[in-house]
């Protein structure tokens, strides 16, 4: 269940449970309750607290006679004189068996186990709740069937018996709504809510709690909704749920002084002392507990009086009144002793305080007493995990003093007696007590690395000695053997006890501790590191980073993104496990760094991207209507801000567009929560995550990615990287690098490191000036940047032709192509090149779906009103560039592109001129080709210049510099730009678009298509986009995730393969590189890389466009094979 429906759920229940509550502060404020109040009335009674004289034996045979048994027996056990009721209702049973009256029987047979279940002894009452239910299926008595399966299912629910106790309850409140009964219903009800509960099925457990008190309310029942309110148990445990508690208490009290019942009494100012436990306000706690023991000396009621003392005692014990706490410990522990019954819980509770006070020898000293309590023969076979936790707390107070050995022991020796269901508890201790040790023993590096780093002397830190590693080592090796004995893999937060060691009384607060393998293993990679052992410190990381690689596939298979950033933060809080394989293989050349550093590569890079498009998926699945709505209102609300984005351009921002801006984006997130809250598209998304590969998701091994390299291929995959070391705390000031890995069919990994990325970034800034300036000296440059990425590569390569480039940072806008060689060959000369957003792309080749209809061709728009005469101005600032420079020129090279392409694609729809509107785009459903030729542009932070006889309408997107002087800068892309921003500064102008009118039914389209809509398009099944315009291929950068604009927007929709372009493109040439490609991918049937890499040769060869700025502006990524 996702945490948008939880909280959904959550919200819905909670304003039920409100409305339930609304008449109790009533109900309290006229009744002028208070714990005093009913103190007195509970003194003054003369309730008898023994069993009755018997009554004459002739009155035994009599109807009644038995009759006044039932009332004895009833009066009894609301005194909680339980073993007295059960001797009553066992001669009224008999009376009623000599009478042959079955039905009667049946009923004392459920009052006796009742009463057993009441005194917890669950094995005596089974039995006779059992024998009930024999009767009444023997009599065909459907109530009285009802009421024993009842109790079976309670009784099994409390002995942990979850599916014996769910059939016996199901079957039970559907006899009891067959027959109108409503009573047993909400009986029923309560009692699935506290087997739910049991679960942590937490939800539900409400749900049915909310519906019992419901029933119990409407039929004016006061002792089922005594029952129902005493049994409420906050849920999510914040403070409205506390209010509510305390509320349902006030309201029990109430009830409780209309019912003839002292143990009630006992119970409601129990329930109460706990609501103001819960609230903190342990003063009015240890009141309302103080006088709930006044009622016990009216009945049978010693472990009741023992565990109010330790409520008494855990209040004082948060006051911090430890004298006071201890004496009313003690108390309870005399009673304990005299009933020979949880004795040694009692211990553990005393020597918690001592604990607490820091005199941890004699918290020891205790918990040893409480130990040997435990093995008495008395009492063991009643505690069965309370010698397990005694030795928790001795590992925690050893802990405490600094003896870590000794602590790790007794934990060991408590995971050992814990139930395999609750071994888990001792995780929390022992994580609390390896990160002790290991602070004490980093104190010292951190000192000394922070006085070397404020130090002018440059000399480093001797970090950490290696016999203190080594002790650190075997305590965490020894507390990982712990984490492997409880079966607990991945990180769990939970909310617990903040004592989380006592009794069930004393867990009051709660607070909220992760844990997790992850937490033992990612410290010992990093100490075996830091001895030069890098065997096992990769073998450490590797455990490592598989458990991360879990977690990730499994919050990707519910993935809702409603904040791309925060994901991008989870990412980068794991840095250390690319950094640190990379660092390792590069310094130590070994298999294990090899195979580990290139797996995380693909674990970790376009991860987000694949992401966002299994996102996208989930609405072209949704079959509730109102799902299908929210998913167009989305569509929509994307669409405003697109066309708020660009009106605004015109006139500076004010508050109105940052109000506009802010509603229209807190309305799309919230449309995505109201779709995740779906039930059906819940359901449907699982059954599509369910028929995807799992594989898909999750990454255990580089052969998954090897297997599907073509023979004659390699995938070359750049990435930059930060040198790790492990305890330098300084170490993110690393200066970054860039690596490249090469990966062959044969599953052999090559690595090299290329130098560092400032150094590189330099150039291929210079490079992307000269390509776009056609700068005489292009050769030049290109063969400077191919010595510092492709020359280390090439040996690696060997005799592959076909390179599966994956880039990263800037080198995702450059054309690998026109690297020149130290043979003064292009690289295109020499390999086909095929780009990928991550190698984790082949996993998704070959799965796609059918298109669901033929090529459209979106060409020559008819823009409006021609922009020949319009100044083309610009800012440093781009929303400040003014409306009217955002007009677009007709292209007269697109009418002949889409012609020519037509002709080749004879099925293709065509829209050009007027047709070529924004709305039509939207209307596409899935076809096999999608070529779009018209305007495109990027908008960076830098000044633009307009370029003739471009497909840029708005002018080249980097400044034009001479490239002798080269400003780099200018030619880099931003970086981590925020993601919707970034979205809407890419796109493409269609027709109307100098009007702000392209068509549209709800909204009126403004025809400039952003990558922010483009991401909206259903292209499930189009095996290729051909985006024939503009710096289709650029955007801004995104750390390991590659470049978000159109490249990334097409991606989302689910395009199969893109043809894009890094900069303004020339209209004739584009148009005749167009015509080429198709002719080679349709007519030839090559390749959809293959094709465009020969008509690039083919450009190449001629002198008009021998020049890369014409023939290596296109690169092509995704899926290379033919259509």
């Amino acid at each position: 269940m996702t945490t948008v429906l939880k909280n959904l759920l959550k919200t819905s229940l909670s304003q039920k449970l409100m409305l339930l509550a609304s008449s109790v502060s009533v109900s309290v404020l006229t009744a002028g309750w208070t714990a005093a109040a009913i103190a007195t009335p509970i003194e003054q009674s003369n309730w008898n607290t023994g069993l009755e004289q018997p009554i004459i034996s002739q009155a035994l045979t009599t109807e009644e006679g038995a009759d006044r048994l039932v009332r004895q027996g009833k009066s009894a056990y609301r005194r909680g004189a339980y073993q007295a009721s059960r001797q009553y209702w066992q001669q009224a049973a008999d009376i009623f068996q000599e009478a042959d009256d079955l039905a009667q029987v049946a009923t004392m047979l459920n009052q006796i186990a009742t009463s057993y279940r009441a005194a917890e002894q669950y094995a005596e009452s089974l039995d006779y709740y059992q024998q009930s239910l024999e009767i009444a299926r023997r009599i065909d008595d459907s109530q009285r069937r009802a009421i024993a399966l009842d109790g079976i299912g309670i009784t099994n629910a409390l002995q942990h018996q979850y599916e014996a106790s769910q059939v016996a309850l199901e079957e039970s409140l559907t006899i009891n709504r067959s027959l109108g009964n409503q009573k047993e219903e909400a009986k029923n009800l309560l009692h699935l809510s506290i087997l739910y509960s049991q679960q942590q099925e937490d939800l539900v457990a409400l749900s049915y709690h909310t519906d019992s008190l419901a029933i119990a309310r409407e039929t004016n029942d006061l002792e089922s909704e005594f029952q129902i309110l005493i049994s409420y148990r906050p849920t999510f445990q914040d403070e409205k749920e506390y209010e509510l508690a305390l509320a349902y208490a006030q309201r029990s009290v109430v009830i409780v002084s209309q019912l003839d019942s002292p143990i009630a009494i006992f119970q409601a100012l129990e329930k109460l002392g706990d609501a103001y436990t819960n609230l903190q306000q342990y003063e009015a706690a240890i009141e309302a507990y103080q006088y709930s023991l006044k009622t016990d000396r009216h009945f049978d009621n010693e472990g009741d009086r023992a565990n109010i003392f330790e409520r008494i005692g855990a209040a004082y014990t948060k006051l911090g009144e430890y004298s006071n706490a201890i004496d009313s410990y003690q108390k309870s522990l005399q009673v304990r002793k005299s009933t020979n019954k949880g004795e040694a819980q009692t211990l553990l509770l005393i020597g918690s305080v001592y604990s607490d006070m820091g005199a941890y020898e004699q918290a020891i000293d205790l918990y040893n007493k409480s130990l040997k309590a435990v093995h008495s023969s008395e009492s063991s076979s009643n505690e069965p995990n309370t010698e397990a936790q005694a030795l928790m707390l001795l590992g925690t107070a050893f802990g405490e003093t600094g003896d870590y050995t000794e602590a790790i022991s007794y934990y060991e020796k408590s995971a050992a007696r814990w139930q395999p269901s609750q071994k888990k508890k001792v995780l929390y201790p022992l994580q609390k007590t390896l990160d002790q040790a290991q602070e004490l023993a980093l104190s010292a590096v951190l000192e000394s690395a922070f006085d070397d780093f404020f130090d002018s002397d440059d000399s480093p830190s001797d970090g950490l000695d290696v016999e203190t590693a080594k002790e650190l080592i075997d305590l965490l090796e020894r507390g990982l053997a712990i984490y492997e004995a409880t079966g607990v893999e991945a990180d769990f937060t939970d909310s617990r006890s903040e004592a989380g060691d006592g009794a069930d009384s004393q867990k009051t607060d709660s607070v909220t501790t992760t844990v997790g393998k992850r937490s033992v293993v990612q410290p010992l990679f990093r100490l075996y590191w830091e001895i030069g052992d890098f065997d096992r410190a990769m073998s450490f990381l590797a455990k490592d980073s598989a458990i991360r690689e879990k977690e990730t596939a499994s919050s990707f298979s519910l993935l809702d993104l409603l904040n791309i950033e925060l994901t991008q933060v989870f990412f980068s809080f794991s840095d250390y496990e690319l950094n640190a394989p990379i660092t390792a293989l590069i310094e130590n050349d070994t298999e294990a760094a090899a195979e580990l550093s290139l797996l995380n590569i693909f674990r970790r890079k376009g991860r987000l991207l694949e992401g966002l498009i299994r996102y996208s998926q989930r609405y072209l699945f949704q079959a509730d209507s109102a799902a299908r709505e929210l998913a167009l209102e989305l569509v929509e609300t994307d669409t405003m801000l697109s066309n708020l984005y660009f009106d605004s351009v015109s006139s500076p921002l004010d508050d109105s567009y940052a109000a506009r801006e802010a509603a229209l984006t807190a309305r799309a997130s919230e449309i995505k929560e109201e779709l995740q809250a779906i039930d059906s598209s819940a359901a449907t998304l699982e059954e599509f995550l369910a028929e995807d590969s799992t594989e898909q998701l999750e990454l255990t091994s580089t052969k998954s990615i090897s297997r599907l390299i073509p023979e004659n291929a390699a995938v070359v995959e750049l990435v930059t990287y930060q040198p790790f070391r492990p305890f330098e705390i300084f170490d993110g000031l690393s200066d970054p690098r860039y690596a490249a890995y090469v990966l062959t069919r044969n599953g052999d990994i090559r690595a090299v490191d290329l130098g560092e990325v400032e150094t590189i970034n330099q150039q291929v800034g210079r490079y992307r000036n000269a390509l776009k300036s056609r700068a005489a000296n292009i050769n030049d440059i290109s063969r400077r940047l191919d010595e510092l990425i492709m020359a280390p590569v090439r040996p690696l390569v060997g005799d592959k032709t076909h390179l599966l480039i994956s880039p990263d940072d800037q080198l995702n806008v450059i054309p690998f192509d026109a690297l020149v060689s130290e043979q003064d060959k292009y690289l295109i000369e020499s390999y086909q090149v095929s780009y990928l957003a991550s190698s984790r792309d082949l996993m998704s080749f070959g799965t796609s779906q059918p298109s669901q209809q033929p090529p459209v061709i979106i060409a020559n728009p008819d823009y409006g009103s021609s922009a020949a005469d319009i100044a083309m101005e610009s800012d440093n600032n781009r929303r400040a560039i003014a409306t009217n420079s955002l007009r677009f020129s007709a292209l007269p090279g697109t009418a002949t592109e889409a012609e020519a392409i037509s002709t080749l694609l004879p099925d293709a729809k065509l829209l050009t001129q007027q047709q070529a509107t924004e709305s039509n785009l939207k209307q596409i459903d899935s076809p096999s080709i999608l070529h779009i030729a018209t305007h495109g542009f990027f908008l960076p932070d830098t000044v633009s210049a307009a370029s003739d006889g471009s497909r840029s309408g708005l002018g080249a997107s980097f400044s034009v510099v001479d490239t002798a002087l080269g400003t780099v800068e200018s030619n880099l892309l931003p970086i981590e730009i925020a993601t919707e921003e970034a979205l809407l500064r890419s796109g493409l102008a269609l027709a109307g678009v100098n009007g702000r009118s392209s068509g549209g039914d709800r909204i009126t389209e403004d025809g400039i298509f952003t990558a922010l809509e483009a991401a909206n398009l259903d292209l499930q099944g189009t095996q290729l986009v051909v985006l024939s315009a503009c710096e289709t291929g650029v955007g801004t950068i995104s750390d390991e995730d590659g470049v978000y604009g159109l490249r990334r927007a097409f991606a989302i929709a689910g395009a199969e393969s893109q043809l894009m372009s890094l900069w303004q493109v020339d209209d004739l040439g584009t148009s005749e590189l167009m015509q080429l490609y198709y002719q080679n991918l349709i007519e030839k049937k090559q390749g959809r890389s293959e094709a465009l890499r020969n008509a690039q040769l083919a450009l190449l060869e001629t002198g008009t466009y021998q020049h890369p700025y014409y023939w290596s502006s296109f690169i092509f990524s995704g899926n290379w094979r033919p259509l």
